[in-house]
Parts: C-alpha cells; sequence; structure tokens
C-alpha cells in the first residue's frame, strides 16, 4: 500500500507539471492564456483515455510520437539554415564553451558533469521504467517475454535520437540569438520558452510550421499524460478498490476505472494552476518529483530483491526515511538557489546595448544581478553564494536527488531490518523467485555458465495461452471503436 500511494503521488505531482509545460511556453511567446492551455490539454487527455484506456494511449502515443520528432527536426534544419549552416552552429557554440562533452568534474554540486549525467541520471531514469505501472503496463501488454526485451530495447536508440536531437536543437537556438541573450533582452522570462520563441520569432512566416511544432509540444504532454493517467486510475484499481471489494465484477470495475481516471484527470487540471508559484526550472521540478517519490519507490523495491531479511518494518523506515531527507534537500534548493553554472552570454547585438553609454565596467542594468554585463557584453556568472553552511548541502545537483533517496531508502531499510527483526521474521522461509540471484548471476559471465531466469520458460507458455485467447473486455472494444469514430469525423 505504501508503494501504491508513492506510486500515485509521483505521478499526481508530474503530470503537474506536464500540463503546466507547454501551457507556459505558449502563453509567453504565442499568446494563448495559461488557463485555456492548461483546460484543453487536459481535457482532451482525460477523455481519449478514459474512452480507450491502454490501447487508445499506445495508438495516440504512436502518432504523438512521430509529429514530435518531426518538429524536433524542423527546428534543427530551419535553426542552421537561419546562421548560415550546421558548421557555423558548432563554431559558435564552441566559442561560448558549450561543447565540453566530458567534464568529470567529481563535484555533485556542479549540475551537468559527466558523472552527474551518467550515474545520476541513470538512478532518475531507472524508477520510471523499472517500478512505474506507466511503463509495466506496456511491458504486460505485449505477448511474450522475448518480444517484452525486444520491446525495452528497440526503445534504447528511440531514446537516444530523441534525446540528441533536443541537444541539436539547443545548439542551434543558443547560435541563433548567442548575440543578444534573450532574457536580458526582456523577450522571455524563464528559459522554459526559448524553444517556443524560437519557432514563433523564426517560423511564424512559414504557413504552417508553427502549428505543427505546437502540435510537437503538444504531443508530449498529452503521450505522458495519457498513459500515466491510465496507469494511476489501474494501480488504484486494483490495490485499493479491490483490496476492499475483493468480488467486484469485470464490468462494474471497468466503470469505476473510469471515473477514477476521470478523476484524476479533473485533479492534474487543478493541480496544474498551481505549479507556476512553485518557482523551479520545470525539467529540474520533474526530476525533483522523481526523486522524492520514485527514489524510495525504487529503494524498497531493491530491499526486497536483495535483502533476504527484509521485513516490513525496516521498509517503512526507509522508504519514509528516503522521501523525507530528499524532500528537505529540495526544499533548501528552493529557498537557497544553488549555483546553476550558466554558461558564457552576451549582449553585444542587441539594441540597448549599443546605444548604452558606460561609466564603468559593468552596464546599469534592470534585470537580475547575475545578468549583469561588461563591456565587452558578455554575461558572466556573478553567483555569489550564501553565508548558511548547509547551503551547499541544498547545492546538490537535482539529477542526484534519486540517487540520494534510493541509497538512503535501501540502506537504511536493511539495517532497520536487521535491527527489529522478529523470531517470526528470521525463520521465515522467501520463495527464491522473489530474490535476485546474485551468486547465478556473476557466475553467468565465466566461461561454460550460463543464467536463465527460473520462470521464463513458465512465463512464456503462460502468456502463449493469453494471447490465443481473445483478452480484450468488450467495454474495451466499444471503447476504442468510439475513439476511431470520433478522429475519423475530425479528420475528415
Amino acid at each position: 500500500m505504501v508503494g501504491c500511494v508513492f506510486y500515485l503521488l509521483e505521478y499526481v505531482l508530474y503530470l503537474f507539471v506536464v500540463l503546466y509545460a507547454p501551457s507556459l511556453a505558449l502563453e509567453a511567446v504565442a499568446g494563448i492564456p495559461l488557463s485555456a492551455s492548461i483546460l484543453t490539454t487536459g481535457l482532451v487527455c482525460t477523455f481519449y483515455t478514459t474512452l480507450g484506456g491502454l490501447k487508445a494511449v499506445i495508438w495516440t502515443d504512436v502518432f504523438q510520437s512521430l509529429i514530435m520528432i518531426s518538429g524536433l527536426i524542423v527546428v534543427v534544419i530551419v535553426g542552421s539554415l537561419e546562421v548560415g549552416g550546421f558548421g557555423e552552429v558548432w563554431k559558435i557554440n564552441k566559442e561560448f564553451g558549450r561543447l565540453d562533452f566530458f567534464d568529470f568534474n567529481p563535484d555533485p554540486k556542479v549540475r551537468n558533469t559527466f558523472w552527474t549525467l551518467t550515474l545520476g541520471g541513470a538512478f532518475t531514469a531507472m524508477p520510471v521504467w523499472t517500478v512505474s505501472q506507466s511503463a509495466v503496463q506496456r511491458f504486460l501488454a505485449i505477448r511474450t517475454y522475448k518480444d517484452a526485451k525486444t520491446a525495452v530495447w528497440l526503445n534504447v536508440p528511440g531514446l537516444i535520437i530523441i534525446v540528441t536531437l533536443c541537444f541539436l536543437d539547443g545548439l542551434v537556438i543558443f547560435a541563433v540569438y548567442a548575440g543578444c541573450d534573450l532574457r536580458a533582452a526582456k523577450r522571455i522570462t524563464s528559459n522554459d520558452q526559448t524553444l517556443p520563441f524560437f519557432v514563433i520569432n523564426k517560423l511564424g512566416h512559414l504557413h504552417g510550421l508553427p502549428g505543427m511544432f505546437t502540435a510537437c509540444l503538444y504531443a508530449g504532454a498529452l503521450s505522458t499524460a495519457s498513459s500515466a493517467l491510465n496507469a494511476m486510475a489501474l494501480v488504484t484499481l486494483e490495490d485499493i478498490v479491490k483490496k476492499k471489494v475483493p468480488d467486484i465484477t469485470d464490468t462494474d470495475a471497468a466503470k469505476l476505472c473510469k471515473i477514477i481516471a476521470l478523476s484524476f484527470g479533473i485533479i492534474e487540471i487543478g493541480g496544474a494552476f498551481v505549479v507556476k508559484y512553485v518557482g523551479t526550472m520545470v525539467l529540474q521540478l520533474a526530476y525533483s518529483i522523481f526523486g522524492i517519490c520514485g527514489g524510495p519507490l525504487l529503494g524498497i523495491f531493491l530491499l526486497g530483491m536483495f535483502v533476504p531479511r527484509a521485513n516490513s518494518k525496516g521498509a517503512y523506515f526507509g522508504v519514509f526515511t528516503g522521501a523525507a531527507l530528499t524532500t528537505w534537500v529540495f526544499l533548501g534548493s528552493v529557498l537557497l538557489p544553488p549555483n546553476k553554472y550558466p554558461g558564457l552570454r552576451s549582449v553585444r547585438d542587441c539594441d540597448f546595448f549599443n546605444s548604452t553609454t558606460y561609466n564603468g565596467t559593468i552596464s546599469l542594468n534592470t534585470t537580475a544581478a547575475a545578468d549583469q554585463w561588461d563591456e565587452d557584453g558578455f554575461i558572466r556568472n556573478h553567483y555569489k553564494g550564501h553565508s548558511a553552511p548547509i547551503a551547499d548541502f541544498y547545492s546538490m545537483s537535482y539529477l542526484w536527488f534519486s540517487g540520494l533517496s534510493v541509497m538512503v531508502s535501501f540502506v537504511v531499510g536493511a539495517v532497520m531490518s536487521l535491527i527489529l527483526a522478529s523470531k517470526e521474521d528470521k525463520e521465515r522461509k522467501i520463495d527464491p523467485k522473489l530474490l535476485f540471484p546474485v551468486k547465478e548471476w556473476f557466475m553467468g559471465f565465466l566461461p561454460g555458465h550460463t543464467f536463465e531466469w527460473d520462470f521464463v520458460a513458465e512465463e512464456e507458455e503462460r502468456l502463449a495461452k493469453a494471447a490465443e485467447q481473445e483478452m480484450m473486455p468488450i467495454h474495451e472494444k466499444v471503447g476504442v471503436v468510439k475513439l476511431k469514430r470520433v478522429i475519423f469525423l475530425f479528420l475528415f
């Protein structure tokens, strides 16, 4: 039940950010009111998720993924042409020190280093892909264990392509505005608005492209929100409702699941309006949520897999300690903002810089102190730090939040399980299938040894039989048919 609650809390908070992010961007640069964007996205997503279930979620995700990739590619191509080719893009970013691929600084306070992105990033992504119903429901929807493994491996190059495109988009947009920083020029108020501003500013004259980008932006929000709403509804039904009402019929369960999905959708729409008061970058806020809620959840799963003597008392101590510590660090980083180590920027090509009269080396600037520029027009990092000694602890990169909570939950859970173990806990026999076979797994790397999960053959046979039967309930069939009619009417 604790795991269920932590999962629901994680994705309720995360979807607040998912609905808020594109709405914030488009409000600033396209004039679309924040409230209208949030309501539109939330209502559309809740509608088709409630109507069509998992099948609707997966098929809409396929089309939305194609739209997202197309939008990212268009930005790379058009932006490169704007500055004279990708070679010029690369040259500009190199001049401003934006191409530091291998920063091996071990300091966890530096936000983006090799270690932070690989190790911290792995811990951040792990809860989403391992103990999240949003991902697990997709694995279980695949007919065989072998096909599920193939789907996971095929996902890897897909993610690499999308992340690479985002990276290239960042290089291109920075090159376009390298001479006049958008925030210093007060053309945007948040870095989260940079990409949509570029699209409206540079692609606005190309009919259709701004609309395509808007679709790209909303596709990301809809695909994430729909799968999460469906997953949260199922988790609530299975782990809460069916524990209280075990004899509920399939028909009633299907109706109740739709009501639950609708209720979560309404909650997400309301919560998205609150996000703007947090005052944190969207990406940082999303990863912080994964660390606070997803990290402890992964920690107690690992505790159960690797520690045979683990018990509920240790798990409770572990999960709540990990969540409390990470929440404390997050709140500290909001109250005492850390050094974000911003890269070198310039205002040399801005109109206000060329018309300014200097009385010294620093221009009189009405923006934040960190955005003051020197007589050459460069904006440098002017972070002065905080006097509080604990501020260094709060300065930990947000990508380490999940790693911190996983390790604390696991270690505290293991130690408290041993300390608080009762006689029954010590004598309890554990099903070997619930434990990770560490010794056998290591032996599998040696010549002449092979390692295979005991449950694979059994699961393959069970899933193959299930796949031969018609597994989709009648209510889900009706929902999919209705969704197809709605899409047909909309298109034609």
